[in-house]
């Protein structure tokens, strides 16, 4: 085969690749500063989204019959949770973030073993309320001592990191 038998590609010339030849654009830490200002604004927001989240999940717990969830509750409440990781996690709200993380740890064990318990999840849950956003702010022996709880709670049940360790 000759090289002039071989088919050429040809890439026509677009708006978009003719932008992107053209010199110019934001310097990273311009492009980042932006970006975290424009995070800024919807810190209010995401502080009601994580309201609406807990207030969804105290929802759940709501529904309980005899100390169970409801069928279908794990999901759920496993859906709201992450929503606060995710959320905690962009905002740096370090201490909802590790509470939500201990939660989607417990439900995701607890989907595992086919159990529903609710005592456990409401632990939690309350503890959420102690560290979501406009709630007093705790002492720093006092957050560590009830994360220490949480833990003993996972342990229990055998749940530590146990959604981090099967994702």
């Amino acid at each position: 085969m000759k090289k002039s038998d071989a088919k050429k590609i040809v890439y026509p010339k677009t708006r978009l690749s003719e932008l992107l030849e053209q010199p110019g654009g934001v310097d990273r830490d311009a492009a980042i500063a932006e970006a975290t200002r424009a995070i800024e604004t919807l810190r209010e927001d995401c502080s009601e989204a994580i309201g609406q989240s807990i207030r969804a999940i105290e929802d759940v717990l709501a529904r309980k019959k005899q100390g169970r969830l409801p069928a279908g509750a794990t999901r759920e409440i496993l859906s709201h949770a992450d929503r606060i990781v995710t959320l905690a996690g962009t905002y740096g709200l370090t201490n909802l973030d590790a509470v939500a993380r201990a939660l989607c740890d417990l439900i995701a064990f607890l989907e595992s073993a086919g159990l529903n318990t609710a005592a456990p999840v409401a632990v939690h849950v309350q503890a959420l309320r102690l560290v979501a956003p406009g709630a007093a702010p705790l002492p720093p022996e006092e957050i560590g001592h009830m994360l220490a709880e949480l833990a003993k709670v996972l342990a229990h049940f055998r749940a530590t990191n146990f959604h981090s360790a099967n994702a």
